[in-house]
């Protein structure tokens, strides 16, 4: 008999799919539940016996989170078995360690149905909302268990009823909200190796446990005399947390704990504070631990997820660039063919007005095609070629291009700029100033008239377009440069992506745009560029 499972990808957890014997897989557990019983008890104040933290509470609920609910009722009863052989190896009565053994494992089950009902199975820790979920549920659920819990040790032996209960309540909770997401984070990315792929990886990782053991050995000793110190911890957690995710934060919490309760319980070190009890050293240091898993865990998960996004942005640029430069190429081809064969014909036909108008066309079809691939480099953050380009000839070659429009409004444009003006840049730099024109063109040509004027600057040039249309509000003045962003002008609608394009390009040129009023009435739009 394999244990194997059917649910949907939705309900699976972490290991349904494997293929593991189920008796194996049932000995793991016991394997497992047994061994950390055994390092709970190492970790137990003595001669008071308080539990510092229980790890086979947590070891418990990874099991139930990491199988199909028809396997609970095996794992319960392999949990309840393991826990009463313990506690009557240990001097119990029969009746105390199946109450013992029947609250452990109602404790775990009780929990896991709850989770699974509110965060589902798959439970990686890379969300803020599952982490905050999680430490919650296990928090307030536990607080109820533990009633169930301290009642066991109070109708058998006498033992006061409160203390019990926080005892049970919080050294559970922290080996749940400690050795799950330990179990979880590593059950579903099981691989260390492949997520340190160089040296430097190793070293790194090498380096942070180690100051980890260091820093908390020497809070935790007599060198230190206030508990506000051991929060000097939190940046080597927030270290975690940045580099190495949901894992590696919950690897390095299980170290930290277990090297800060070591101190308390094997070097009675209270942080080197000698007036507070074990008690309250003891419940300073869980608070303390449960505040850093939760913060830690938190951060990791939003710093993750902010990868995750990332990785997924490059990748849909990467698609976007892809296509682009197959669309660019695949058009220039043909356009290739049909300009060298009217270029051909019309040498031999110079007077035909068709083939002059095919060959200009499929010129100028080559010219966009190539300036499309430029403005693809320079929207992804690709270095574009620059020469040295006369702004004079470029404005004056700009507005002949858009005579025809501006005819048609029946405006006039100016060209009032310093003359042998020199600027490193791309001849895409006309898309600029032909954007700004034609702009000026559609939504203002009740004024009439536009200027283009320029300013120097030390190695700057600034190039505004004027017109004497009406102002744009300053609230819209910085959106207008966002792609998708159009202004409600009653005018000729665009797509809003001109002026995208037009920062775009900008920034290639590590220049910089913007829009100002113009006096009296107008806009100005403005361009800085180096020379």
């Amino acid at each position: 008999m394999t244990y194997t499972s059917h649910l949907s990808a939705q309900e699976k957890p972490a290991f349904s799919e494997m293929r593991i014997p189920l008796l194996v897989y049932l000995a793991l557990i016991a394997g497992a539940y047994f061994a950390s019983v055994r390092l709970g008890l190492l970790f137990a104040v003595q001669p008071e016996g308080i539990a510092s933290i229980w790890p086979p509470s947590g070891v418990a609920l990874s099991a139930l989170l990491l199988s199909d609910r028809r396997k609970w009722i095996l794992i319960l009863l392999v949990i309840l078995t393991v826990n009463v052989a313990g506690n009557l190896t240990g001097g119990n009565s029969l009746v105390v360690s199946l109450g013992f053994g029947l609250v452990n494992a109602l404790e775990g089950g009780l929990i896991a149905v709850v989770i699974t009902r509110v965060l589902g199975y798959q439970i990686t820790f890379s969300r803020a909302f599952e982490v905050v979920v999680f430490f919650g549920i296990v928090a307030v659920s536990n607080a109820f268990t533990a009633l169930f819990g301290a009642a066991v040790p109070v109708l058998a032996f006498g033992a006061p009823f409160f203390d019990t209960w926080v005892v049970w309540w919080i050294s559970d909770a922290l080996g749940m909200i400690l050795i799950t997401p330990f179990i979880l984070t590593m059950a579903t990315n099981p691989s260390l190796i492949s997520t340190m792929r160089s040296y430097k990886a190793y070293v790194e990782r090498i380096v942070l446990l180690s100051a980890i053991v260091l820093v908390t050995w020497f809070l935790s000793s007599g060198t230190s005399h206030s508990l506000i110190n051991f929060y000097l911890i939190f940046p080597l957690l927030m270290w975690s947390a940045f580099r190495f995710g949901p894992r590696g934060t919950a690897s390095t919490l299980l170290l930290f704990t277990f090297v800060a309760l070591g101190m308390i319980v094997y070097a009675n070190s209270w942080f080197g504070i000698t007036l507070v009890s074990v008690k309250e050293s003891l419940l300073s240091m869980q608070i303390l631990v449960f505040i850093a898993a939760l913060s830690s865990m938190t951060l990791a998960a939003v710093v993750t997820k902010r990868k995750q996004a990332e990785a997924a942005l490059a990748q849909s640029d990467s698609l976007r660039e892809l296509l682009l430069d197959i669309i660019t190429h695949d058009l220039k081809n043909p356009a290739g063919v049909i300009y060298a064969l009217s270029e051909t014909a019309r040498k031999k036909m110079p007077e035909n007005e068709f083939l002059e108008a095919i060959y200009t066309s499929s010129g100028r079809l080559i010219e966009v095609l190539t300036q499309t691939t430029l403005l693809s480099q320079a929207a992804f953050g690709e270095t574009i070629p620059k020469e040295s380009l006369s702004l004079n000839t470029l404005l004056k070659e700009t507005v002949d291009d858009l005579a025809s429009a501006l005819s048609a409004a029946e405006m006039e444009c100016v060209v009032a700029i310093a003359p042998n003006l020199i600027i490193e840049a791309n001849p895409l730099i006309t898309e600029v100033f032909k954007n700004y024109i034609s702009n000026a063109i559609k939504y203002a040509s009740d004024g009439e008239k536009i200027v283009i004027e320029s300013i120097l600057e030390e190695q700057t040039v600034i190039v505004c377009v004027k017109d004497l249309g009406k102002t744009i509000a300053e609230a819209d003045r910085d959106q207008i440069f966002q792609r998708r962003i159009q202004l409600e002008n009653g005018k000729e609608k665009g797509r809003g992506l001109g002026l995208a394009i037009v920062k775009r390009i900008a920034l290639a040129h590590d220049g910089e745009v913007w829009v100002e009023p113009n006096t009296p009435q107008g806009n100005s739009f403005c361009l800085r560029i180096p020379l």
